[in-house]
């Protein structure tokens, strides 16, 4: 079996304004692309801060903060190009559900006030297929950095739609659609989801 996206935390803002990131033993300073304006991410309650690394070609790596409303989740994404996305949760309680390229589905859940939530971060690649979901039990949206190499300009990521059993040529198991309604329930615990996927 493929192993699952949970990696140590390499990546992170160094500071709280969040102008620099340090990847992996670089530090670099954050600024505004172009296109680095607040704006929809495509779907209701999820918002994108895209920027571009100074002194570093966007094309090379890049990233964005990723804001999701309480009760909302990021599209169902599939990385179709050779990148890495590196996904760092940075506050709120989230969960990350991940296909890997031979099917099987990964869940982990994320609650920024347990001791170990600043030691890991998920990383995917060509082939897996990706979303996350901020509970509906917080005040206050959950944020989500992410890294991109190479940088967006040169990556391709496809929407999945809901139900499908197959995309890009990659099996999409029926449990993913399941999981996902689970979450969108009003009581549902996400700390409960890997228990039932097991079971069930």
């Amino acid at each position: 079996m493929i192993e699952g996206p949970r990696r140590p935390r390499t990546i992170d803002f160094t500071d709280e304004s969040k102008t620099y990131v340090k990847v992996r033993d670089l530090t670099f300073e954050i600024e505004h692309s172009p296109w680095g304006s607040i704006e929809e991410y495509g779907v209701e309650g999820v918002y994108s801060l895209a920027w571009k690394l100074k002194d570093v070609d966007e094309t090379v790596m890049d990233g964005a903060l990723i804001t999701i409303e309480s009760g909302c989740r990021t599209l169902i994404q599939h990385v179709v190009s050779e990148t890495t996305f590196c996904e760092v949760p940075q506050t709120g309680i989230l969960t990350f559900l991940a296909v890997d390229p031979e099917g099987n589905l990964h869940i982990h859940h994320f609650d920024s006030q347990e001791e170990d939530a600043s030691s890991y971060m998920m990383e995917v690649k060509k082939g897996w297929t990706m979303c996350w979901f901020a509970s509906k039990n917080q005040i206050i949206p959950a944020h989500v950095l992410e890294l991109r190499e190479p940088g967006f300009k040169t990556s391709e990521l496809a929407t999945v739609e809901f139900g499908v059993a197959e995309f890009n040529g990659h099996p999409i198991p029926p449990k993913l659609w399941e999981t996902i309604k689970r979450l969108m329930e009003e009581d549902y615990d996400p700390k409960l989801l890997w228990d039932w996927v097991r079971k069930s």
